[in-house]
């Protein structure tokens, strides 16, 4: 069990006697707030004799309160009985030990490094500690809240209470015993945001969170909506950093965990926590650049994120393998397969390497049958992206190498070359794709359109996996067509159709997914891809169960989609 410490400075006032009150407790008449904090911590109930009282002591301190048993009327040349704390304190009988700790006046900065040192050497590892800042001279209360972080991080310590007896607020019920606890709290909440906001670590963040929603989603077994919007956005922030973190590139630019994130900021009130509504903001205006929707350009987002808070290593590596997804999904390839996105890496390789005419000195992976990796790679080489990009591939490349190696390779860049370098090739692939244009201009659309008649609320998560893989998901309802219409009827109710899409969505980065009535899907189909649209059909496994009587149950299991 973590030790118990009080830390109290004991001024030099002649202090009347009167009652100290919080809330529900009322506390022995007493001249010293000292006495009264003690009470209201339940030291005598609680405490053990391994906990600790330290009451700081100048010297003028220690003759005229600690020691005292008689001191100078205000009011007249009399000597008035007046028991000192250290009385009061024993006749308490506690059993924790009682120290009292000479401290110097403070006069200097030099003597306020002195009285720190000497505060911070009472503190032991592990500590619960307990402050009272009543009678803490000019700058000493201050000097505790720092102390106390400091602490925090060191000595790995908790602080349980610091509080201040506001003697001058007194009235019928006594005087208020101020509880200060909730400064520290800000302060933790301030260091939290600062290490995600400068670093992108939201550990602490999380905890905090946690420790405010935990305890009221127990007592309302779960049904406070506020503690459950909180604790819905701790998750979300969880779940987003560690996604960066762990480069976890579908996540980031398939996933709508930003748009969530935006949305929960949007229901947090102000009731449960103040202090924290002005970090969720900061925190949401640290994501500004990232669109709501699935799109591979919350890739290079992503890079840049990593970068703006240090995490080198994952900026290089969302930024190359998210130019890999680029050229995938703009080629028609899937971006999970890793045959297809090293036919990518092979182009690169052979447009930077300029050996674009010497095919027999290529490398390439298994892909598809016979001759088609070959033909893939000679469209990819003759894509103008492929060379724009080609040269910050190779030096992403070299600097991946560089990381994983940890430098042991002949002529390693140094540290600051490697984030010089860094941070101009996400500069330098943001201007490619964006075009130097505004996103919402110029970024590329990545769109899996829904024509059939089976909607996407029906779908299978496998299969809304995999379409998530040809970009955002949208769907458009699939026509009703009569048995009676003439073959030229549904010709021209397709062309319809098509000319819709098509003036709703770019061409390029379109994958549709056409099902339904053979003669109408032919037309769509042949007339999209025309156009240079993707089209794509759903395969599936019919798997068959016997029932009683002679019946079937027929059930499909979808596969994979299968390209027209």
């Amino acid at each position: 069990m973590a030790r118990k410490l009080f830390i109290s400075v004991l001024g030099t006032g002649l202090y009347e006697k009167g009652v100290y009150t919080q809330g529900p407790f009322r506390s022995s008449e007493t001249r010293f707030i000292q006495q009264a904090t003690l009470e209201l911590i339940g030291c005598k109930e609680t405490w053990t004799e391994n906990d600790e009282i330290c009451i700081l002591l100048t010297e003028k301190a220690q003759e005229l309160n600690w020691n005292a048993t008689s001191r100078k009327s205000p009011h007249s040349d009399d000597m008035i009985p007046y028991e000192g704390l250290n009385t009061l304190l024993q006749q308490m009988e506690l059993l924790p030990k009682i120290h009292p700790v000479p401290i110097l006046n403070g006069k200097d900065e030099n003597e306020m490094w002195k009285i720190f040192q000497t505060i911070f050497s009472q503190i032991q590892e592990g500590d619960e500690l307990y402050f009272d800042l009543t009678h803490s001279f000019r700058y000493l209360p201050m000097l505790v809240l720092v102390l106390g972080n400091y602490a925090k991080f060191l000595k790995n310590v908790h602080i349980a209470h610091i509080s201040y007896g506001n003697y001058e607020a007194r009235n019928e019920e006594g005087s208020p015993i101020v509880n200060l606890l909730p400064l520290t709290v800000l302060q933790d909440w301030t260091f939290a945001a600062a290490d995600f906001l400068r670093n992108g670590h939201s550990e602490h963040l999380v905890h905090l969170t946690t420790q405010v929603y935990g305890p009221i989603l127990s007592e309302t077994q779960g049904r406070d909506e506020q503690a459950k919007n909180l604790k819905t956005f701790s998750k979300s922030l969880q779940t987003i950093t560690n996604n960066l973190q762990m480069c976890r590139g579908l996540s980031i630019t398939q996933d709508n965990d930003i748009s969530g994130l935006r949305q929960i900021i949007g229901e947090l009130s102000e009731d449960i926590i103040k202090p924290l509504i002005p970090v969720v903001h900061k925190i949401e205006q640290s994501f500004s650049d990232f669109t709501d929707e699935a799109d591979i350009t919350n890739g290079l987002c992503a890079a840049k994120w990593c970068y703006d808070n240090q995490m080198y290593q994952q900026a290089i590596t969302i930024l190359q393998e998210t130019v890999v997804t680029y050229i995938c999904q703009l080629s028609g390839l899937s971006i999970t397969d890793k045959n297809a996105r090293n036919l990518v890496n092979a182009a690169f390789h052979i447009v930077a390497n300029r050996k674009q005419q010497a095919e027999d000195s290529w490398k390439l992976p298994p892909f598809g049958k016979e001759d088609e990796a070959l033909n893939e790679v000679r469209k990819l080489i003759s894509l103008p992206l492929v060379a724009e990009l080609s040269s910050s591939f190779m030096v992403a490349t070299d600097i991946r190498n560089d990381f994983n190696h940890a430098g042991f390779r002949n002529n390693p860049m140094k540290a600051e070359g490697i984030i010089s370098k860094i941070g101009e090739r996400i500069e330098k692939v943001n201007g490619i794709v964006l075009s130097g244009n505004s996103r919402q201009t110029a970024r590329p659309v990545f769109t899996f359109l829904n024509l059939s008649n089976h909607p996407l609320s029906t779908w299978s998560s496998a299969q809304l996996a995999a379409a998530k893989e040809y970009g955002g998901l949208e769907e458009m309802p699939f026509p009703d067509i009569s048995p009676e219409l003439s073959a030229g009827d549904v010709q021209a109710m397709a062309t319809d159709y098509v000319d819709d899409i098509l003036k709703h969505y770019p061409a390029r980065g379109l994958t549709v997914h056409i099902m339904g009535e053979m003669t109408f899907c032919y037309h769509v189909a042949r007339q999209l891809k025309e156009a240079g649209v993707c089209c794509v059909a759903s395969t599936s496994e019919r798997i068959v169960e016997e029932l009683d009587g002679d019946r079937k149950l027929a059930q499909f299991s979808f596969v994979r989609f299968r390209e027209y």
